[in-house]
């Protein structure tokens, strides 16, 4: 995790870094940052008019969660005819599908939540348009609104996860 954290910073924080920890990002992002969720096309599941950044965004972090919840049900419905021994190994086994669930989605999911705030400036417009798509003012209405759901997938997913991780 520390890798994929390490190879976001750059493109997350919207900093020019010196050329040598450039290189080494980039490396380290072509090993250790795999996004399980973005071999999907967003495309194919969402209509044309919800596609783009809002559309991405919220398949990327939704996702994990109704994964997570079906992990949950599957498992509470197949511990009900077990034995107390049996039960304990099934849920056992279920926490390490879902640590490494939130593992392969811990870099795709914490970088689209921080990339909500990246914005900037193109020229002598005051405008504030959103860098991962230039489609969106970042001081409309929806997406200043759309920032407070961006703030809890922060909270869940970067926030959330290391705390998991901290108590195994």
């Amino acid at each position: 995790n520390f890798y994929q954290i390490v190879s976001k910073l750059p493109s997350t924080l919207n900093i020019k870094y010196p050329d040598v920890y450039r290189g080494f990002t980039k490396a380290a992002s072509s090993v250790f940052n795999f996004n399980v969720i973005g071999l999907v096309s967003v495309g194919c599941l969402l209509p044309s008019s919800l596609y783009g950044f809002y559309g991405s965004f919220l398949v990327t972090t939704i996702t994990p969660i109704v994964l997570s919840l079906v992990l949950l049900l599957v498992s509470l419905l197949q511990r009900r005819n077990l034995d107390p021994h049996a039960a304990k190994k099934l849920i056992s086994s279920r926490f390490s599908l879902f640590y490494a669930l939130t593992y392969l989605v811990f870099s795709g999911t914490s970088t689209v939540a921080f990339t909500t705030f990246l914005c900037k400036r193109y020229g002598d417009d005051n405008t504030r348009w959103l860098i991962a798509d230039r489609s969106i003012d970042c001081d409309s209405a929806f997406h200043i609104n759309f920032r407070i759901v961006s703030v809890v997938m922060i909270l869940l997913y970067p926030i959330g996860i290391t705390t998991l991780y901290s108590y195994e």
